[in-house]
């Protein structure tokens, strides 16, 4: 979360001139007006003008939560107190929720936001699968009898 907001200062203020002073000294002749901020059909220091990118986000995000939530009542261990059902309802709402406000918060966050979550949990994604793999090869153990 202190990556994400500190991505977010970043794109906010854009590639300004007057912000050269916090850039080595060696960079500080820097000529900024060759930076393009624009990366396929987005322009990255305002928010996404074509809600494609926040439809994106919010299904992969789910996606993610299907997978890391699907893992984790897979490997439940039985429990006879009263929060199991709870908790399981609780992740099924979240499954919904947090989608549809990361969604709506990317529609209105600059665009490089949105890429930034995008891609992280793209490779969260990844990560998770390669995780899950690893974890369902069955192991065996010699007994010397």
């Amino acid at each position: 979360f202190p990556v994400l907001i500190g991505v977010y200062f970043v794109i906010q203020d854009g590639i300004n001139p007057h912000m050269s002073i916090y850039l080595y000294k060696i960079q500080q002749a820097f000529d900024f007006s060759i930076v393009n901020s624009a990366f396929l059909w987005m322009d990255l220091e305002i928010p996404p003008k074509y809600y494609i990118l926040p439809f994106a986000v919010a299904a992969i995000q789910w996606l993610y939560l299907r997978l890391s939530f699907q893992k984790s009542s897979n490997n439940k261990v039985k429990s006879k107190t009263k929060f199991g059902p709870d908790m399981q309802k609780m992740q099924k709402i979240m499954q919904w929720i947090l989608p549809l406000m990361i969604g709506g918060a990317t529609a209105f966050f600059p665009a490089g936001i949105g890429l930034y979550w995008l891609v992280s949990t793209l490779f969260g994604i990844g990560q998770l699968y390669v995780i899950n793999r690893e974890s369902s090869v069955p192991t065996t153990k010699r007994v010397n009898s």
